[in-house]
């Protein structure tokens, strides 16, 4: 594989990240569906779920009546192959209610990742989300 393959490959998953963060800030249940594989995993500090209508599910359930704001940056991206990479992504997340429009949640961490290009698309595989710290948790 060449450099600027790789590069694109790394550009490809900073776009599909990007998508996420959009999909999961706007609640579009079917495109956000596609960011991930079918038989992805997604997994928090409390919770873990296996396959794309699982984590589509669960993402949908913990921001019911809650606005979210997601912003991502400081990714770090290793390309395994033409098909396969791994990255870092630091993250920050809002959480506002719907009913009061408080703040329920705010959360720093980074997102641990793995990818992989399924049906000629890249895709995220497993993504895991230790929260570094978490600032305000109320009731919404």
């Amino acid at each position: 594989m060449t450099e600027i393959e790789e590069f694109g490959i790394i550009e490809d998953i900073r776009q599909l990240k990007a998508r996420y963060f959009r999909f999961t800030d706007t609640k579009d249940w079917s495109a956000l569906a596609e960011v991930f594989c079918r038989d992805a995993v997604l997994g928090d500090d409390t919770v873990s779920v296996e396959g794309r209508a699982a984590v589509v599910d669960i993402i949908e359930q913990g921001t019911a009546g809650v606005t979210t704001v997601h912003h991502g940056h400081c990714h770090e991206v290793w390309v395994d192959s033409p098909d396969a990479a791994r990255g870092i992504i630091a993250f920050e997340d809002l959480g506002f209610s719907k009913r009061t429009g408080e703040i329920v949640m705010h959360g720093y961490g980074h997102y641990h990742e793995t990818y992989r290009r399924e049906d000629g698309a890249w895709r995220i595989l497993e993504s895991r989300i230790p929260r570094m710290a978490v600032v305000d948790r109320k009731p919404r």
